[in-house]
């Protein structure tokens, strides 16, 4: 590939980017084999300013100039940066469909200068792309999208912007392959905006998989199981992963009645040592625990009923329940449990045993 060819401006000089060959045949390859549906969604991670972002690049150059662009079964690399502030969910909507319609535009006419933020206003770019190039059914949708985006119709904008690229490459069966950069400007502590969740149904596409960049937490090398799995639990304990996960069991709970009772059945379900797990074990702990005498058919009805939410497994032709095959879930719901239903329920218990040993002195019109 010619050096002066580009979709996205590399940083690092080609002569003093090395060891680094392997990762860029493995993402490139992996997105070819996309094409043929034998490919998954993947995670770069890393420390800050080891080179993710310079791998992802020239990965997406290559895809962008070494393909036949009007070959119809070619890959479609699409390139985002999550910004390190995101408030509006309506402007991070729109600026993630803009995105994602110039990328593809820009592929299938072979150039790069339709990615410029300048190059075409946003008002113009649907006459633009329609006058350009052949608009596929899948690829409408876009459009309509952005149109309802621009005019705030709908409930949860990110949703169906983040879905976007899935949807246009499962409608038109194409391949369309997202390169994600700094995904743990998802979750920043000051900023009240959460997309995992709708993220999770978006990577799962064969037709479109996502890679994905993000920075590890610790300043290790990640160079054996021992290390990632380090950083999984400091995540599972108070981090980025602890909170996405605590947003989508939060959520689930609060569809069902009895919030508390619900709460402790999760918990005590998923300390179950055994590969079935017990409704009558979990009936005793919660006299125990509780004090609560819940009948039996209750606490089923709530398993079954957290089942549907993919949070543990009901084998119906079996007429039982089991953990679901996700071992960071398992680990997020003791650690979850325990500090958010365990240690509460303790300090509530003391505050209301400190009232009842106490004076109640209360002050104003007799």
């Amino acid at each position: 590939m010619n050096k002066n060819q580009f979709a996205i401006k590399t940083l690092v000089p080609d002569e003093i980017y090395t060891d680094r060959k392997e990762f860029l045949d493995l993402f490139y390859n992996e997105a070819l084999k996309a094409a043929m549906r034998r490919s998954i969604s993947m995670v770069l991670l890393g420390q800050r300013r080891m080179g993710k972002t310079e791998i992802f690049k020239r990965v997406i150059n290559r895809l962008f100039f070494e393909q036949n662009y009007e070959d119809p079964k070619a890959v479609v690399p699409v390139y985002y940066i999550f910004p390190d502030s995101i408030t509006d969910p309506w402007q991070f909507s729109i600026n993630y469909v803009e995105n994602f319609i110039k990328w593809y535009t820009a592929f299938r006419m072979r150039n790069p200068d339709i990615i410029e933020k300048k190059f075409i206003k946003l008002n113009d770019l649907p006459d633009f792309v329609k006058s350009n190039i052949e608009i596929t059914r899948g690829f409408s949708y876009a459009f309509r999208l952005l149109e309802a985006l621009e005019e705030k119709d709908g409930v949860y904008p990110e949703e169906a912007a983040v879905q976007l690229p899935r949807s246009v490459s499962d409608r038109d069966d194409t391949t369309i392959v997202m390169f994600l950069d700094e995904i743990q400007n998802l979750h920043l502590p000051q900023h009240n905006f959460r997309i995992v969740g709708y993220m999770q149904d978006a990577v799962e596409s064969p037709t479109c998989p996502h890679f994905v960049t993000g920075s590890a937490k610790l300043n290790e090398p990640l160079i054996n199981e021992e290390t990632i799995n380090k950083i999984l639990a400091i995540d599972l304990s108070f981090g980025f992963i602890y909170q996405e996960l605590r947003d989508q069991v939060i959520k689930w709970i609060d569809r069902l009645n009895d919030h508390n009772i619900t709460k402790w059945i999760l918990y005590l379900a998923a300390l179950e040592e055994e590969e079935k797990i017990n409704p009558e074990r979990i009936q005793n702990e919660l006299k125990v625990r509780e004090g609560s005498n819940v009948e039996l058919k209750k606490i089923i009805d709530v398993m079954i009923k957290l089942s549907q939410g993919d949070l543990i497994d009901y084998i119906s032709f079996g007429g039982y329940f089991s953990h679901v095959n996700d071992p960071v879930l398992q680990d997020f719901l003791k650690a979850w449990g325990k500090v958010e239903i365990v240690l509460l329920s303790s300090i509530i218990f003391k505050i209301m045993k400190s009232f009842m040993c106490s004076k109640i002195v209360s002050f104003g019109r007799k």
